[in-house]
């Protein structure tokens, strides 16, 4: 796992909950052990007109036995805010790619239904 900060962000704290978002992941799901993965953390800020500045925390996982690249982004006002949605979609697209047995299973058998009811 290769942590990279844009933008002076750098801090111990975001590096320390990065790598334990991303270490639950790897046990919730072993394809990840052979994965790569890069996790981005910026802020935006505009230069021109004061405002709220935005946080926003890339994720690209390469590779695995199971899955290819996966690529996410989200934006938020508070660093942590984005750093669980984009863990939390990444956890959501790795179960649904890692249920594929699950769901040919499915697909099976609402076909044989389909073909039972035909045949009667």
């Amino acid at each position: 796992m290769k942590l990279v900060f844009k933008n002076g962000l750098q801090s111990e704290f975001i590096e320390n909950a990065m790598k334990e978002h991303f270490d639950h992941l790897k046990q919730k799901y072993p394809e990840l052990k052979d994965a790569q993965a890069t996790i981005t953390a910026s802020m935006d800020n505009s230069p021109v007109q004061a405002g709220a500045d935005s946080y926003r925390v890339d994720v690209r996982v390469n590779g695995g036995r199971k899955f290819r690249t996966i690529w996410l982004h989200k934006t938020a006002k508070n660093f942590y805010e984005a750093m669980n949605k984009v863990f939390h979609v990444l956890s959501q697209k790795l179960a649904r790619k890692t249920e594929k047995r699950r769901v040919t299973l499915r697909q099976r058998r609402r076909r044989f239904k389909h073909e039972a009811i035909l045949e009667s």
